[in-house]
């Protein structure tokens, strides 16, 4: 046994020792829920609950399922049968006010308590600190045994019958029991969004549920035919489980072949969104196509028989072709003499298409011309052609030169008394405007007491014109 003094190491160990001792203590302390000593409290309110017996001190005080707080203490309440607990809250979630509501959960399968609250709304009066939240505002939790309460003997007797068979077949299934529990969450995650998208196709839901039935229905009318779908499915199954290795197969190029098709899409996302300007320029085609298409539809018939009876031709054709080539060879001696006095009729053509309304006018009305009658000097009927002339001032040789009122035109254009010029200058034309003074366009002149005037279009232009189409040239024709 050692009695020296101990060293100032050994002390400084033991010092260190007992305070991490003393932090530990502390730490598990304030895990569990424990208040730091010497601390300042913090806001609580009284709250007075029945049935609370299964309520703790330290138990968790929530708001929407977030921890804003503890339970301090828990005491009986000295005017009635009910328990106080005196909550603690986090500065931040204080202070509550009079219209708050507080309930007793559990939020464990094992029956821990905690206590629920909502803060109020901010209009209402806050409780002080310390103060007691209104038992009115206090809900009463409903207790496991309340809801057996609530069945009848024969539904308690079933219920506990079922409890029993339920210990026999969980009984060596712990773990998995345990594993369904933990991954209950998120099957109830995807579970409300399945039910969402149930609850929108109700209608559809339905029908499939009365279609089951109906299903079901016809199979058990023909228990032979329910026999063998299970059967053929018995046999489905054995095909699938003997082909499981490509089946392996398949879905392991499963992911490639969804990548390669994310590439195909976007690639042929890119084509149509460069393929939509041609297409929207085609549609006005494809519009008009449409006539086109129906024409082609009811002449589709007659081009067919057309088709079907062309092959006599085509033989025919072999002969007559090379044929007629020898007859136009031959010919082309002749066309070539021929071509000098065709010529000879372009000055004929030229008349007839420069005056062919004059021509028209002859055939339809010469015969009426030629039918006026009148009685001749010998007592007889006497044909006439009727016939005008112009007569002025100028005709008797009284002015020795034209007068500006003269419009005089020895050569008039065929169809010079109408058209639209003659309706825009309201006169008809005349060979040139050298006496009147004016423009020669059809306005009136500067000077007062001048009359307008306008020149006739040149008579070579006019035969130009309307004679394209009736010519006929050397060139057409060739000899070898």
């Amino acid at each position: 046994m050692e009695k020296g003094t101990p060293s100032l190491a050994k002390i400084a160990t033991m010092v260190l020792f007992a305070l991490s001792c003393f932090g530990l203590l502390l730490f598990l302390w304030l895990s569990f829920g424990g208040g730091i000593p010497f601390a300042p409290e913090g806001y609580r309110v009284q709250i007075s609950f029945p049935y609370a017996q299964e309520l703790a001190a330290q138990a968790d005080v929530r708001i929407a399922g977030v921890s804003v707080g503890k339970v301090e203490s828990v005491g009986l309440d000295p005017q009635g049968n009910r328990t106080i607990a005196t909550i603690q809250l986090d500065n931040q979630f204080a202070p509550l006010h009079a219209d708050a509501t507080a309930i007793l959960r559990e939020k464990t399968i094992i029956g821990e308590t905690y206590v629920e609250i909502t803060p109020g709304s901010p209009d209402a009066r806050a409780i002080p600190d310390g103060g007691l939240l209104s038992r009115s505002n206090v809900a009463a939790a409903v207790q496991l045994g309340q809801i057996f309460d609530a069945f009848d003997p024969a539904t308690r007797a079933a219920f506990q019958v079922w409890q029993q068979e339920l210990a026999k077949a969980v009984a060596g299934n712990d773990q998995s029991l345990n594993s369904v529990l933990g991954n209950l969450p998120t099957f109830a995650a995807d579970g409300a969004d399945l039910l969402q998208v149930l609850d929108i196709e109700h209608g559809a839901v339905q029908r499939l549920v009365q279609n089951t039935g109906t299903v079901f229905a016809a199979l058990t009318k023909n228990q032979a035919a329910l026999s063998s779908l299970i059967t053929s499915a018995q046999q489905t199954f054995a095909t699938t489980a003997a082909n499981d290795q490509a089946l392996y197969e398949t879905f392991q190029a499963f992911p490639d072949f969804l990548d390669q098709t994310k590439l195909t899409m976007a690639k042929l996302q890119t084509f149509a969104t460069n393929t939509d300007p041609l297409l929207r320029e085609l549609m006005p085609v494809a519009v008009d196509l449409g006539p086109t298409l129906h024409s082609v539809r009811v002449l589709s018939p007659d081009l067919r028989s057309l088709f079907a009876h062309l092959n006599p031709l085509i033989a025919a054709s072999k002969t007559g072709l090379p044929a007629l080539a020898q007859v136009l060879d031959g010919a082309t001696p002749l066309l070539g003499s021929v071509g000098p006095f065709l010529e000879q009729l372009n000055p004929i053509l030229g008349w007839l298409s420069l005056h062919q309304q004059l021509i028209s006018d002859f055939i339809s009305v010469g015969g009426s011309a030629l039918a006026a009658k009148t009685t001749s000097f010998s007592g007889g009927t006497g044909h006439y052609l009727p016939q005008f002339g112009i007569v002025g001032p100028e005709s008797l040789s009284i002015y020795p030169s034209r007068l500006s009122t003269n419009r005089g035109n020895t050569y008039p254009p065929p169809l010079w008394g109408q058209g639209a010029a003659l309706v825009d200058h309201g006169i008809l034309p005349s060979w040139d405007c050298n006496n009147t003074g004016a423009p020669g366009d059809g306005s009136v002149a500067a000077s007062p007491g001048k009359f307008p005037c306008w020149v006739a279009p040149a008579l070579g232009n006019l035969i130009g014109e309307s004679t394209k189409s009736a010519q006929i040239h050397a060139a057409t024709y060739s000899s070898k």
